[in-house]
Parts: C-alpha cells; sequence; structure tokens
C-alpha cells in the first residue's frame, strides 16, 4: 500500500521531467533539451523525500505558464483556420485549464501566474489580444469547473475555501514570520545547497544572457522571468523548499533558463571551452546529488 500511495507522485515526477525536456528542446534543440532534463534528473526535486504535493505543483505552474505560449503560437493562424488548428487550440485551452487546477492545488497565490501566461501571449501575438483573453478566459472557465469538481459541485464549499483564504500573509506578525523564515532559508540554502553546482551554473548563465545580446531572446527571457516572479512570491506568498535562492516550485524554469543559454554558449565560436566546462559541471553535480542521497539513507539507516 505504502508504494501504490507514491505511484501517483513518481507518475507526476516523469511527467514534469518530460515537461521540462520537451520545453527546452522545443525551444533550444537537442542540446537545450538534454541540459534541462539532466539538470532535473539530478535535482532535489527528484533525490529528497520531500512532498509529492511539491512536484504537483511544479508541474501546474510550469504548464501554465508554457500551455498558455504553447497556446499563443496557435493564434497566428488566421481566423477561418482549418479545423486542425482549431482543434489544437481546444485542447491547449484544456490543457491550460488543468495546470491552473494543479496550480491552484499549490496555494489561491498560483492564480496570479495566469496573468503572467496572458502577459506572455499577448507580447507574442500583439493582434490577437482578444482571441488570447479568449483563450485565457476559456481555460480559467475549464479550470473552474474541475475545481468545483474537486469540491464534490459543492458551490458553498468552493466559496467558503475561496473566503476563507489569505492570498497574501496580512498580518504583521505573520509577515515578520515568513520574512524571517525566509532569510533563514536563503542563508541555509546558499551556505549548505545540496549542490553548489547549480548556484554555480547560474551565475555563468546570467553572465552570458546579461553581456551577449544572442542569449537575450524569448526563449529564455521567459523562463528567467518566471523565475523571478515565483521568487518574489516566495518571499510573501508562499512557504517552500528553497533551492538555494530559488523556491523549489520555480526550479523547472531555472533549469530551462539554464539549458537554454548554454545551448547558445555551445553554437558560439568558444563552444569546445564551453562544452568541457559544461560536461565537467554536470558530472560533477551528478556526483554530489548522488553522494548526498547516499549519506540521506546512511543518516536515516544508522
Amino acid at each position: 500500500m505504502k508504494w501504490l500511495l507514491r505511484l501517483p507522485f513518481v507518475g507526476i515526477g516523469w511527467l514534469v521531467g518530460a515537461s521540462i525536456w520537451y520545453v527546452a528542446r522545443r525551444l533550444y534543440g537537442n542540446a537545450g533539451g538534454y541540459i534541462a532534463l539532466t539538470l532535473y534528473c539530478f535535482s532535489p526535486a527528484v533525490f529528497f523525500p520531500w512532498p509529492g504535493p511539491l512536484l504537483t505543483g511544479s508541474l501546474g505552474i510550469f504548464g501554465t505558464v508554457f500551455v498558455a505560449i504553447a497556446a499563443a503560437h496557435t493564434l497566428y493562424a488566421p481566423a477561418g483556420a482549418a479545423i486542425s488548428e482549431l482543434r489544437s487550440r481546444q485542447r491547449r485551452i484544456i490543457l491550460l485549464g488543468l495546470a491552473i487546477v494543479l496550480a491552484v492545488g499549490s496555494g489561491y497565490w498560483a492564480i496570479s501566474l495566469v496573468l503572467l501566461g496572458l502577459g506572455f501571449m499577448l507580447y507574442l501575438v500583439p493582434e490577437r489580444r482578444l482571441a488570447s483573453l479568449g483563450v485565457v478566459l476559456s481555460s480559467c472557465v475549464v479550470a473552474s469547473l474541475l475545481l468545483l469538481a474537486c469540491f464534490g459541485f459543492h458551490g458553498r464549499a468552493l466559496i467558503a475555501a475561496l473566503t476563507q483564504t489569505h492570498f497574501l500573509p496580512t498580518h504583521p506578525f505573520h509577515r515578520g514570520i515568513i520574512a524571517g523564515e525566509v532569510l533563514r532559508a536563503y542563508l541555509t540554502g546558499i551556505r549548505h545547497g545540496e549542490n553548489l553546482i547549480l548556484l554555480v551554473l547560474t551565475g555563468i548563465a546570467l553572465v552570458a544572457y546579461f553581456s551577449w545580446d544572442r542569449c537575450r531572446y524569448f526563449g529564455n527571457t521567459a523562463p528567467l522571468l518566471s523565475l523571478l516572479v515565483l521568487t518574489a512570491l516566495g518571499l510573501g506568498a508562499f512557504a517552500d523548499v528553497f533551492v538555494g535562492p530559488f523556491p523549489l516550485r520555480a526550479t523547472p524554469f531555472l533549469y530551462v533558463f539554464l539549458g537554454g543559454v548554454f545551448a547558445d554558449l555551445l553554437e558560439s565560436r568558444w563552444r569546445n571551452a564551453f562544452g568541457i566546462l559544461l560536461l565537467g559541471l554536470l558530472v560533477v553535480y551528478a556526483t554530489l546529488s548522488v553522494l548526498a542521497v547516499a549519506r540521506l539513507r546512511a543518516s536515516v539507516l544508522y
């Protein structure tokens, strides 16, 4: 029974990894996809026994942003598009609604990510603003129906849950506790990070992004902005396990961003040097993660 209860979260972990690989591969090619997938496969989210709902929330949050971006690409087709284009748009509306429900399962603060996804859509297809708004509203209707189903289609129970929920901490005492906990988590995560190589990779990627024009395009900027928004929300809206300075539920965007920047670096004239550097860092990254798991198992057994 113990393993039967764990199987759904194992499946969700596979879905998160597959989503990260698929998005990174579509954006940056095979190199970016495999870099992002490697970072995820040896990440704390996979190795350490943290609650499964964190992975569920990660899947919903990641899907809310990138399914919205995918839905925006279906709007490039004219209004009288082929049936296949319309069906593709309908599938993305349903997927976006499902992603919103999974994200809201992490907390009602995740509704704000719908606005982030809508902002990306308006940027990508400014000439189809009404259509973008219609897609998002349709997805919200789907999400509302699914959320109502979670409450057994009892509208009063859903309304009571919404009215009793604090989207942001309101009491000064609560704000002080959260600020103290976040500061402690930041310092602990950076000082005793499960894998400091992730911070090294992030530093290299940020330097390359801000110093090299080729890295500053929408494919790299979207996951970076999403990462920053979720980190800002993590300071006051929700408590999370922090991986260094980043909330655990924001790390899928970090892996995609790193995959994109390093894929660009591997296509530069210094590709051999960056290839050797990246390979070495990934080997150390994976080794440290495996050793951390071995220490954890030893501490549990003894």
